[in-house]
């Protein structure tokens, strides 16, 4: 992907920072006293973040399944008249968009590489299925890279991107 990609990404992503604090961590029952009798599968993003460093998050939907699982969550425990409620219902929504908006970049930066037209995708079969190599092809397919908008700085980003140049190697 071009600079003006990651750019482009990097502002889009920045307006999900607003609420991000209120995710960070696991939530803990002296906060939301009875959580975990309710919220079966707690998810935070530091939870994310680690699960992808361990290994058990490598897709861009495995991912995208935890981040919405997270919203999910405040979402059922919070009442609608809660902050965290409405916080979860528009940063869900924010990150959807995004998240979709991503995986056209996407599509749409691998098909150039590829050499295939848009003209040539109309008349294929639209039941080809994506070998493996393609993916979450490049460091910006990676849930690593996803998640490292989230923390603001450019430092995580840089080191995301760096990690999984590495691992493509």
């Amino acid at each position: 992907m071009s600079i003006l990609g990651l750019i482009f990404l990097r502002t889009n992503m920045s307006s999900l920072n607003r609420y991000a604090n209120v995710f960070l961590q696991p939530v803990t029952d002296d906060i939301a006293p009875g959580y975990h009798s309710i919220v079966q599968r707690p998810m935070d993003l530091s939870t994310i973040k680690k699960n992808i460093e361990n290994g058990l998050i490598r897709t861009t939907a495995e991912f995208q399944r935890d981040i919405m699982l997270m919203f999910q969550n405040a979402v059922m425990y919070n009442s609608s008249d809660h902050d965290v409620y409405h916080m979860a219902v528009e940063m869900q929504r924010d990150v959807l968009e995004q998240i979709q908006q991503f995986l056209a970049t996407q599509l749409i930066m691998q098909t150039n590489e590829s050499g295939i037209s848009a003209k040539s995708l109309r008349g294929r079969d639209s039941t080809r299925k994506q070998d493996a190599s393609e993916k979450d092809n490049g460091p910006m397919g990676s849930p690593a890279f996803l998640l490292s908008l989230f923390d603001g700085g450019t430092r995580g980003r840089r080191c995301a991107i760096e990690a999984d140049m590495k691992m493509k190697k």
